[in-house]
C-alpha cells in the first residue's frame, strides 16, 4: 500500500514537471514563431498563492507548510502575480520567450530537507 501511494505520488509529481517543461517549450516555440508578426510571448510561473479556494480546500497546517517552502516565507497574494503579468505585458517590451518565476523563492530551496531550517 506505501508503496503504491509513494508511486503514485511519483506519476503526479512528473506529470507535473512535464506540463510545465512543456509550457516553457511552447513559450519559445511560440515566441520564435511569432516575432515576425511583431508579437511577444512569455509565460509566468507562479508559486502557491493565497487565494480564497486555496484557503477554503487546503488546511492550515498545509499553508502554513507551503509558506516555509518559499524562500521568502509566505504565500503570494493575487495582486503580486496580477502585477507580474501586466509587467510583462506592458513593460517588458523588449522581452519574448521568457519565463516569469514568481514563486517567491521555493525552487531554490529544493535542496533543503526539512523546509523548518530555512529560519
Amino acid at each position: 500500500m506505501f508503496l503504491q501511494k509513494a508511486i503514485d505520488l511519483s506519476v503526479q509529481h512528473f506529470g507535473k514537471l512535464d506540463c510545465l517543461g512543456g509550457v516553457k517549450a511552447l513559450t519559445k516555440a511560440l515566441a520564435i514563431d511569432e516575432a515576425k508578426h511583431g508579437v511577444r510571448v512569455n509565460s509566468l510561473a507562479p508559486g502557491a498563492v493565497d487565494t480564497v479556494s486555496l484557503r477554503e480546500k487546503v488546511p492550515a497546517e498545509q499553508r502554513e507548510y507551503l509558506e516555509k517552502c518559499h524562500t521568502l516565507g509566505r504565500l503570494a497574494q493575487p495582486r503580486e502575480i496580477g502585477k507580474a503579468c501586466l509587467f510583462l505585458a506592458v513593460d517588458a517590451t523588449f522581452t519574448t520567450g521568457e519565463e516569469l518565476m514568481c514563486t517567491g523563492g521555493a525552487e531554490i530551496g529544493y535542496g533543503v530537507k526539512d523546509p523548518n531550517s530555512l529560519y
